[in-house]
């Protein structure tokens, strides 16, 4: 497993690139980068995830709110996302969901 570092660390530079390509990070970009990157470990740094974990990719972000939401109350059980959704606050599902989702069109 020596290499787990330093595929981390590549993991964690190809999230940065578009950020820094985009011009310079606000403060809340930065969090919404952190919190949002470890979803990637099982939903994939491009939001296709293998096997039976759901993939977030094409996912709104208000769907991502809703959900993680669910997993946090309990109303969705028997996933370890109910685990995790409990260690964020309100205001760190609505960063991660909107980092994590897709742009809604306003019309």
């Amino acid at each position: 497993m020596r290499y787990r570092p330093f595929s981390l660390a590549v993991l964690g530079a190809s999230l940065l690139a578009p950020a820094h390509a985009a011009g310079v990070a606000q403060p809340g970009d930065l969090r919404a980068f952190v919190l949002a990157a470890s979803c990637a470990a099982c939903h994939g740094p491009d939001g296709h995830s293998p096997g039976a974990i759901p993939s977030l990719a094409g996912k709104s972000a208000r769907f991502i709110e809703f959900a993680m939401q669910e997993y946090k109350s309990g109303a969705s059980a028997g996933t370890v996302m109910n685990r995790i959704a409990r260690g964020y606050s309100d205001d760190e599902i609505r960063l991660i969901a909107a980092r994590l989702g897709r742009r809604e069109e306003v019309r």
